[in-house]
């Protein structure tokens, strides 16, 4: 059993060993606001879920096995960002984590020269609960494509991509209709990225424009699993010459 944590995997660093106690579930999360007389329900979000490792650590003296420990604390140091956490069992998927606790450690057998051990529990904290499909299911059309979702048992937010040159576009993706007024340049794509909410007009990989001024709605566009959903992109002026729709399974 092993993790990827970021750059870290347990699995080929000679030495280490990581072995998930449990696979957690995830947790809904009512929001509601008190009123006098009952409460007003909100919305039911997605809590946070935990993941936890024992982890041993073996080596032929004291400082081979120190050097291990400080390895792996080094890895789950706090960087300022969410880290990718892949669990062995995991795979196909990816958990957006932190590192929420290192281990106490705790000596095992003990005998300089011929084993060193040191044992200790090391947990990862998920803040939107849920995993992520790698690699992500990605639907290519020229103008129009048909998406069926095969991974995951979440509503997913799509990010949809359109290559120019046009000027105005109609996107639909099965009843939900979209308008943007914007112009999009030869060698320029229009990104709608829904599991963000970022929407604009990017050249290679420099931001050129907003497209949010120009957009119809702003509600967020959903996709089912197994459901099948038509995505279309009809220009106004010149011609979407490839569509993308790539689903953010999850």
């Amino acid at each position: 059993m092993s993790f990827r944590f970021g750059e870290f995997d347990t699995a080929v660093v000679e030495g280490v060993t990581a072995t998930l106690k449990a696979w957690p579930s995830l947790t809904l999360s009512p929001e509601t606001v008190d009123l006098l007389d009952g409460a007003f329900y909100a919305r039911t979000g997605y809590g946070s879920l935990t993941f936890e490792f024992d982890v041993l650590l073996s080596a032929r003296t004291p400082a081979e096995v120190h050097a291990l420990r400080d390895q792996l604390v080094a890895a789950c140091a706090p960087t300022g960002a969410l880290l990718a956490l892949i669990p062995e069992t995991g795979e196909g998927w990816r958990w957006w984590a932190v590192c929420s606790a290192l281990p106490a450690w705790q000596r095992g057998l003990w005998i300089g020269g011929v084993e060193c051990q040191l044992r200790g529990t090391v947990a990862f904290l998920i803040p939107g609960g849920v995993g992520w499909a790698v690699p992500d299911e990605v639907f290519t059309g020229a103008s129009s494509v048909a998406v069926v979702r095969s991974k995951g048992n979440l509503a997913s937010y799509p990010t949809i991509t359109m290559v120019g040159p046009f000027s105005g576009v109609t996107v639909t993706a099965g009843e939900f209709t979209l308008g943007v007024d914007v112009r999009v340049l030869a060698g320029q794509r229009l990104v709608l990225d829904y599991n963000t909410m970022d929407f604009g007009v990017w050249a290679g990989g420099v931001k050129v424009a907003h497209a949010a001024p120009g957009m119809s709605r702003f509600d967020r566009l959903s996709l089912r699993p197994s459901a099948s959903t038509v995505v279309s992109a009809v220009a106004g002026s010149g011609a979407v010459s490839s569509l993308t729709v790539a689903a953010n399974s999850r």
